[in-house]
């Protein structure tokens, strides 16, 4: 993005549906403050995207790199709210080389990220990390061929209830995968991990 100060967003909006074939955020994340992303980019180049603090949560319908044939990481953060993969939507897919990211982030307890749907790399590390819980329903997915897969609960390591203990849970419900192929499976929380 090219603004000075980095609390303010590039794009408000509701939903944001973006194309590119050279990247989305690629050189320097760009900021938004919206509800629903649906992002594809075709060619080369990074998605980096980040939910300002004003912005509160974000749903993602889709974030696609589709180029089978090219590299691109993608990268999803907020500063101060959930992350939701939604349901009966794209997901979120890397089709040639990169990593996936994503990064539930808040000024309190309340940051989790929900995975309703599928979220698949070929062959890199897929990263999801929420400051409180992180959940996947019954459609929800990761899958990787041979990238690694790391989950993590309360991954800042601040939210403890009234006796000490951490609150951050991952809970699988029947039905979701996780499937890194021949890479390795990393799950941590400080509360909870139900699957």
């Amino acid at each position: 993005d090219n603004l000075s100060g980095e609390t303010v967003a590039n794009i408000t909006a509701s939903t944001a549906t973006l194309l590119a074939a050279l990247g989305i955020g690629s050189a320097d994340d760009l900021e938004t403050s919206i509800t629903t992303l649906d992002a594809r980019n075709t060619v080369s180049g990074d998605i980096r995207i980040n939910e300002i603090a004003s912005g509160g949560d974000l749903n993602i319908n889709r974030a696609a790199q589709t180029n089978a044939a090219s590299a691109g990481i993608i990268l999803i953060t907020t500063e101060n709210g959930s992350i939701t993969v939604v349901g009966g939507e794209s997901g979120v897919t890397v089709a040639g080389t990169g990593t996936i990211t994503l990064d539930a982030s808040s000024t309190g307890a309340t940051a989790n990220i929900a995975i309703n749907a599928t979220v698949r790399s070929v062959s890199d590390t897929i990263d999801v990390f929420a400051d409180n819980d992180v959940t996947f329903s019954a459609t929800g997915a990761i899958r990787s061929t041979s990238g690694d897969v790391k989950v993590r609960g309360d991954a800042d390591g601040v939210n403890f209830d009234a006796v000490g203990n951490g609150t951050g849970a991952v809970t699988m419900a029947f039905g979701s995968v996780i499937n890194a192929g021949s890479g390795k499976i990393s799950i941590r929380a400080d509360d909870d991990v139900t699957l």
